[in-house]
């Protein structure tokens, strides 16, 4: 009978452990989007920002359900009005904009990038960076979408990609091989 409660009792205290480092994942992650969505280059009508480096970090070292509860937080609480945003931008509002879609998008690319890392399961640079190139293709999906209508189809593909290409290649391999470092490094 001991036995049995103390199992049970341990059994409770690992969950509570659990969550507590997942809380903890999750609000390091809405820190790390909140600060890089402030670092920015003001193009018209979405700024480039490094947004997407703390998007591809969370997608390549959170699990599948940590990082979309992470993106989903951080979509509400800057809809709560918390400053979250590029430009310390919040509100409901921000879901009406141009840009909102790349801010759907964010949850698209963890969801795609963690999906592909758990079928995989293999933590190569090259699976990596795959992941980093998949997870992208779902961000500007969603964001191309909405802000096609907005300023149409062929517009929207020289506003909201274009201009995205080089940057976003350049982060997609830092952040690859800075993952493969230091999860090489048992850092993390």
């Amino acid at each position: 009978m001991e036995d049995v409660m103390a199992s049970t009792l341990y059994a409770k205290a690992q969950n509570v452990a659990i969550l507590k480092n997942e809380v903890v994942q999750i609000a390091i992650g809405v820190g790390l989007m909140a600060c890089c969505s402030q670092l920015t280059i003001p193009l018209q009508p979405v700024p480039i920002t490094m947004q997407t480096v703390a998007v591809l970090l969370i997608g390549l070292f959170y699990s599948h359900k940590t990082a979309i509860k992470t993106m989903l937080s951080y979509l509400a609480i800057g809809a709560m009005g918390v400053p979250v945003f590029s430009n310390f931008g919040a509100g409901l509002g921000h879901f009406l904009l141009p840009k909102a879609g790349y801010l759907f998008g964010f949850l698209a690319c963890v969801a795609v990038m963690t999906y592909f890392r758990e079928r995989i399961g293999r933590e190569s640079f090259f699976t990596q960076m795959v992941a980093c190139v998949l997870g992208s293709v779902a961000l500007y999906a969603c964001g191309i979408s909405w802000l096609a209508c907005f300023v149409g189809v062929e517009k929207a593909f020289l506003l909201g990609f274009v201009p995205f290409i080089i940057p976003g290649i350049i982060k997609g391999t830092i952040v690859a091989y800075a993952c493969k470092e230091i999860k090489a490094s048992n850092w993390m």
